[in-house]
């Protein structure tokens, strides 16, 4: 059968989900008001059933309401719910001495009553609010509402006309008219599967009891309130807009509390007289964005543009299903992807350390090798591409390779090499909101004030981004905004606490439109906390992070691994270890130097001229045959590529690949393989014709040691991975011990 978008069409206006069946109601009601009654029975329902659609409605919104929300929040939306009730009790004072209890009845102001007025003004109908929430977040994430949604319903407006002296109410009904509201809140924070079960109601509810409000809205009725109604709209965003704005400011937002004005101010456009001791349903009008925009803003606003939030919403909507699935089977599914070989394995490793079976894979395809891993890491080499060219390979990997029920990690250098803004640029249009925390404290990489230190040393003044990125500022915000997406911070402190307090903050930010939210992270104990926190958030989000974040989400789900994980050994051939270096950083400089002076093991030092050249140059023949009959004796070897004058950074992946030629005819006699530089891995694997690896354990933080899990291959050796400029200067030395099978003792008294 042909499928008609309806829903995607609808979410396609912010709040359509309510503002479509409203309309239709109302178009019912004024060109075809006895239809209803004509066909009755549940068609009749439909159109006049408002009243227990809404008390359904709020028991099932007040379950959605987390009362651990944050303080700042806490203190926000109260001071936000006080503001605008004060103004209402003012406003209600004053015409009660003017107007009295009575409409006007006559003159210009016809029709208009204290009543109307300060209903208008204390509006809070959630409707419209909750619709836009289901396109953009859900109610528990939107921390301010968690009181201002106390407006919802008659309630304080019956509270307020009877502080003016106006209207006396049986308690019955001030109880009555809150009940359901609370009963959901005790229901949904007693138990959190209740919770789960009766949130999932709310935004399925929004357009039937829109369709029945819109259904007792007759367009005729409205088009005679005219100006008046146009004029008390227009005075109620005023005299409630402007102390809501000054509200928000002194408690340190940007000023967006006076979208909770707004739709009070459309309540007020039909006017209507109500009769004491029967408030009536309130018709129209919802609590604007205005909770969530009261988050503190480090770069502006992004709610600004509703299009934009909208359609991060919806293309994220995979994102979020994955979550939900990862918790209702109880365990994690990761994907993980890398912009090169070394830092897919080191991101991965806590997983496997963590007994999650883990796979390296250098194809962004799905095979067999794959299946029943619960984390896969790919490396799509993209760390030399163009940005433009790095997004799409990053996006399509992402596209080729999610399954139901997995959650993204997107891995990024944690110095900040390559190009990783445009990669989760494109990933954030897909996947949601970017939660960017690439310290890694293990290995001296920490984030604070949105910036990088390495051992406490700006990143800007190390010899590796000196290197490849003179004169270019180290600041993760700037390279994210420049890659076009909306940016914000937390800092250490927003750390401390609860982790359903983070989470509350964290989803605020993902339901009003941040795109990438920067976390200062300076110890392994603040990335435990965000792990902690994100697992618990609902929003759609994915990680982008080094290895140290990883390791921490890692560690709140471990395993046991059936297959069990050797790495020894007895786990891989005998024959002899061949290290490749292709880093020429300063930390592989001294590995490579304590490698040969404990380990012995013999060394040879390509020169780049000769790996830029190839077969045509006169030493390539003799250098692979000194390789062939160094390992053919059993010689363990490190193999190096040089440096010259003519070196360029850029030429890093040439020079990789040529070096793994020169290698390739004589791997079949290694028992081991130790790569040093991702590019270097990858491009000695994929000569071997090498496609995935299964990891097996960690030599220390961030050096991986895995093994082939091709299933054709005859020559399975230990293969343990490494970034250039990573580890200490004990690295290789351990690494070359791991795949050896032997401490450091066995070496000494050999």
């Amino acid at each position: 059968m042909v499928q008609i978008p309806i829903k995607r069409s609808i979410e396609r206006i912010p709040g359509g989900m309510m503002i479509v069946p409203l309309l239709i109601g109302s178009l019912v009601a004024t060109f075809l008001p006895g239809m209803p009654k004509f066909f009755g029975s549940f068609t009749n329902a439909l159109f006049t059933g408002a009243l227990p659609i809404l008390a359904v409605f709020y028991v099932c919104m007040g379950a959605s309401i987390d009362v651990k929300a944050t303080p700042y929040l806490m203190k926000k939306g109260g001071a936000l719910l006080v503001t605008k009730v004060g103004a209402a009790v003012i406003v209600g004072v004053i015409l009660g001495h003017v107007l009295g209890e009575h409409p006007v009845s006559s003159g210009l102001f016809a029709g208009i009553s204290t009543l109307a007025v300060v209903a208008a003004m204390n509006d809070t109908n959630g409707g419209l609010y909750m619709a836009l929430m289901g396109q953009y977040g859900r109610s528990e994430d939107v921390g301010a509402y968690t009181l201002m949604s106390l407006e919802s319903g008659p309630f304080l407006t019956m509270v307020t006309l009877g502080v003016a002296g106006l209207s006396a109410f049986p308690w019955q009904t001030l109880v009555g008219s809150i009940l359901p509201l609370a009963l959901g809140m005790l229901l949904g924070n007693l138990d959190r599967e209740m919770r789960d079960f009766l949130a999932k109601a709310v935004p399925v509810m929004i357009p039937f009891f829109a369709l029945a409000l819109g259904a007792g809205l007759d367009l005729h009725k409205v088009w005679q309130a005219g100006l008046l109604g146009i004029g008390l709209g227009i005075a109620v965003v005023i005299v409630t807009g402007i102390p809501l704005y000054f509200a928000d400011r002194l408690t340190g937002g940007t000023g967006g509390g006076r979208g909770g004005s707004q739709y009070g101010g459309q309540r007020g456009g039909r006017p209507r007289a109500r009769r004491g001791g029967e408030p009536g349903v309130q018709r129209s009008g919802a609590e604007r964005d205005a909770a969530g925009r009261r988050l503190r803003r480090g770069h502006g606003d992004p709610v600004a543009d509703p299009d934009r939030a909208g359609g991060q919403a919806l293309s994220a909507a995979p994102a979020r299903r994955a979550h939900e699935e990862s918790r209702r089977a109880g365990t994690m599914k990761i994907l993980i992807l890398a912009d090169d070989l070394s830092g897919a394995a080191d991101c991965a490793i806590g997983f496997a350390s963590a007994g999650h079976r883990t796979v390296v894979t250098l194809e962004a395809t799905r095979t067999p090798a794959h299946d029943g891993a619960d984390t896969i890491a790919v490396d799509t080499d993209t760390r030399r591409l163009t940005p433009h060219d790095a997004a799409a390979r990053t996006s399509a990997a992402y596209a080729g390779m999610s399954a139901c029920g997995q959650r993204l990690y997107k891995k990024i250098d944690s110095t900040l090499r390559g190009n990783w803004a445009a990669e989760v640029a494109g990933l954030q249009a897909l996947a949601g909101m970017a939660i960017v925390a690439p310290a890694f404290p293990a290995t001296g990489r920490t984030v604070r004030d949105g910036r990088v230190f390495v051992h406490g040393e700006p990143l800007e003044q190390t010899a590796t981004w000196k290197l490849e990125h003179a004169g270019v500022p180290a600041d993760i915000a700037a390279q994210l905004e420049a890659a076009g997406l909306t940016t914000d911070r937390l800092d250490a402190e927003a750390l401390v606490g609860e982790p359903e307090t983070l989470a509350v903050c964290i989803g605020a930010m993902a339901a009003n439109g941040v795109q990438a939210l920067i976390v200062d992270t300076q110890s392994e104990a603040a990335l435990r906390a965000l792990a902690r926190a994100t697992l618990q958030s609902d929003a759609a989000f994915f990680w982008v992070g080094s290895g140290g974040l990883a390791r921490e989400i890692a560690a709140l789900d471990p395993r046991t691994d059936a297959e069990g994980r050797k790495s020894g050994s007895d786990a891989f051939p005998g024959g002899p270890i061949l290290i490749l270096v292709g880093s020429l950083s300063a930390v592989s400089e001294r590995q490579c130097a304590m490698l040969r002076e404990r380990g012995g093991v013999e060394e040879l030092i390509v020169p780049p001229v000769v790996l830029r050249e190839g077969e045509r140059h006169r030493d390539w023949r003799a250098l692979r045959e000194q390789i062939g009959v160094s390992l053919q004796a059993g010689v363990d070897l490190l193999l190096r590529i040089g440096r010259d004058d003519a070196f360029d950074p850029a030429e890093g992946a040439q020079l990789s690949a040529a070096l793994a030629a020169l290698v390739e005819p004589h791997f079949t006699k290694t028992g081991g393989l130790i790569a040093t530089g991702g590019e270097t891995a990858r491009a000695m694997l994929a000569a071997a014709r090498i496609g995935n690896l299964q990891l097996l354990a960690e030599v220390e933080a961030g050096v991986a040691v895995a093994r082939p899990l091709d299933a054709t291959r005859t020559h399975c050796p230990g293969v343990v991975t490494k970034a250039g400029a990573f580890g200490t200067d004990h690295a290789l030395y351990a690494a070359w011990l791991t795949l050896r099978n032997e401490s450091e003792r066995d070496v000494v008294s050999h």
